[in-house]
């Protein structure tokens, strides 16, 4: 991801993941988080969506319990042993897959794909892709 220009909603993601990591370690409310993530980017001068970041972690968080179920059920050991980085991504790609129906599956999976190759361990985006393409067909056949 660092080697092109990423798109605002691209970059939106990246910092929807860092603020996801951020609420993982010390569970501060979600409004904090997004004003921490927003005055960064701000700082950074970075082109971001803002509001689709907003979406992506204020929505993620209401959620979690419920994108938790799901991938609990496509993981091969208990969630709080997955990396925090990784549960990040796995999380913020479920909240796009139950809600965001607007974003073809194969986006998603491929945006997580690449955050996981950004953000993570050498073999991460392999278990990401795993657990997404499994998960993706519960929640797209839901329909949410």
């Amino acid at each position: 991801m660092t080697e092109k220009a990423l798109t605002p909603r691209q970059m939106a993601r990246q910092y929807a993941v860092r603020g996801l990591y951020q609420w993982e370690l010390n569970k501060a409310p979600a409004e904090k988080i997004v004003s921490y993530q927003q005055s960064l980017a701000e700082s950074q001068r970075d082109k971001v969506d803002l509001v689709y970041m907003n979406t992506l972690i204020t929505n993620t968080i209401s959620v979690q319990s419920a994108i938790d179920v799901v991938l609990s059920g496509h993981v091969s050991r208990p969630l709080q042993d997955v990396d925090p980085v990784e549960l990040s991504i796995l999380r913020v790609a479920g909240y796009e897959m139950m809600e965001e129906m607007s974003v073809p599956c194969s986006v998603i999976v491929n945006e997580a794909i690449e955050l996981a190759k950004y953000f993570s361990g050498e073999k991460s985006y392999q278990f990401i892709n795993g657990v997404l393409d499994k998960a993706g067909k519960v929640w797209r056949t839901k329909g949410g």
